[in-house]
């Protein structure tokens, strides 16, 4: 019998499995997914990390960049790549684990489509957010408009002609709402959050990180005060321009999405006809 499986082969799942080979354990590495890093190549073509090459490195193996570099989804997906091979890890893909039982011997059951695995314990490693939210009122859009999802955005070239609505204010929203509003030769509605907070990557010559982890900020436990604090405020966007997105004259800020019939959406500030040749993207 294993001794762990590590469910999820992603940035988690992998430095456990190295502080599990350090410790001479038995392991298996499993991912729903058909290969190492998937989760970020599907994510949109232009995602770059928030963090620099000297925050990116795994346990006991270095990110191969200069420093201060932002590497792209391609690059962190090749990097976790090379490092399953260095370490040379066990892993099994396309196994969605669909249920795990506690037997009466102490020991686990994980259930897939295929089968089942077992072994004494379990780490789950599978990181938040893996179903893709849309509002409720997307249903009743029009047929003949296109709409999107972030999480199946990949770039502008996907978009058909015409206007554009961007849904959703979080970092993937205003980075999705910069490129396709960029070279101004559409108009882009957007619905979200406008008073949202936005931090630079640099400050006085050092990356925000590296302030980050000089005063302790990457160090407090969301138990302590100041993690809870921060827990319960609003998540600023890192390293896009808010304001001078938003100051585009191409962008339009609608308020809050409330309801669509049809070709027709409406929103806090106004309402707006999408017709059949617009696309609607929602980003949330």
């Amino acid at each position: 019998m294993l001794d762990y499986i590590i469910i999820g082969a992603g940035q988690a799942g992998l430095a456990m499995a190295y502080h599990l080979k350090k410790s001479n354990k038995n392991f298996l590495i499993v991912d729903g997914d058909v290969e190492i890093g998937a989760s970020w190549l599907n994510r949109w073509n232009s995602l770059k990390l928030f963090t620099p090459t000297e925050y990116n490195h795994l346990p006991g193996f270095k990110f191969d960049a200069p420093k201060g570099y932002y590497p792209n989804k391609f690059e962190v997906a090749d990097y976790f790549k090379s490092y399953v091979a260095h370490y040379d890890f066990t892993t099994q893909f396309n196994t969605l684990i669909t249920a795990v039982q506690k037997k009466d011997d102490g020991s686990f059951l994980l259930s897939h489509k295929d089968g089942q695995l077992e072994s004494k314990s379990v780490i789950v490693a599978t990181g938040p957010f893996h179903i893709p939210y849309t509002p409720p009122c997307h249903t009743k859009i029009s047929e003949e408009t296109l709409q999107l999802h972030s999480n199946y955005y990949k770039s502008i070239d996907q978009l058909q002609e015409g206007d554009a609505l961007v849904v959703g204010a979080g970092d993937s929203g205003y980075q999705i709402l910069d490129e396709v509003s960029k070279d101004g030769s559409r108009k882009v509605f957007f619905s979200g959050n406008t008073n949202v907070k936005s931090i630079p990557q640099q400050f006085l010559g050092k990356t925000l990180w590296w302030w980050f982890s000089l005063i302790g900020f990457l160090s407090f436990s969301k138990y302590s005060w100041i993690g809870k604090k921060i827990n319960s405020t609003s998540q600023p966007v890192i390293g896009t321009d808010v304001k001078e997105i938003l100051s585009r004259e191409n962008v339009i800020a609608v308020g809050r999405t409330k309801d669509a019939i049809g070709t027709d959406m409406f929103f806090d500030k106004m309402n707006v006809r999408i017709h059949d040749t617009e696309v609607l993207g929602f980003t949330l």
